[in-house]
């Protein structure tokens, strides 16, 4: 009876708040509403004259840590020990080098264990760097994939 007792505490205290914390990390998010081409366009495209010390200024202090909701087309697949990397084409101006490269979550393995080069998917991710042709995000998370 003392067992049920204990296990009926943890449960109503412990279980609920792991939900209720999930929540309010995703409440916390602070969401860039802008699309690639803009953001792209105007801080980070160097053929228009945009120097590499804004670049970097305009990263930490716009975009590092923060999330967008983006949709884009799967141009390269990788699987590492524990989760995948997507090269995604965000744009439809550039054309030769990847817009994007996302690491999803763990969790989303299987699911993308079955998508190919030229699906469409909508995610969510968060800013972790930049390199001269994209964005490096983190902790991708899948929204919808639409097979060709």
């Amino acid at each position: 009876m003392l067992f049920a007792v204990v296990a009926w505490i943890v449960v109503s205290l412990f279980l609920p708040e792991h939900g209720k914390r999930e929540q309010n990390e995703e409440a916390k998010r602070e969401y860039i509403q802008h699309s690639f081409d803009y953001i792209w366009g105007e801080n980070f495209d160097t053929t228009r004259g945009v120097k590499e010390e804004w670049r970097a200024l305009y990263f930490e202090k716009s975009l590092k840590g923060k999330w967008v909701s983006w949709t884009g087309t799967i141009e390269s697949i990788q699987a590492t020990a524990d989760s995948y990397l997507i090269g995604m084409k965000l744009s439809r101006n550039k054309t030769f080098f990847d817009d994007a490269t996302i690491e999803f979550l763990p969790r989303y393995r299987e699911r993308l264990s079955e998508v190919k080069k030229g699906d469409e998917m909508d995610f969510m991710a968060q800013f972790a760097g930049f390199s001269t042709y994209g964005f490096r995000m983190s902790s991708g998370e899948i929204t919808d994939v639409r097979t060709q």
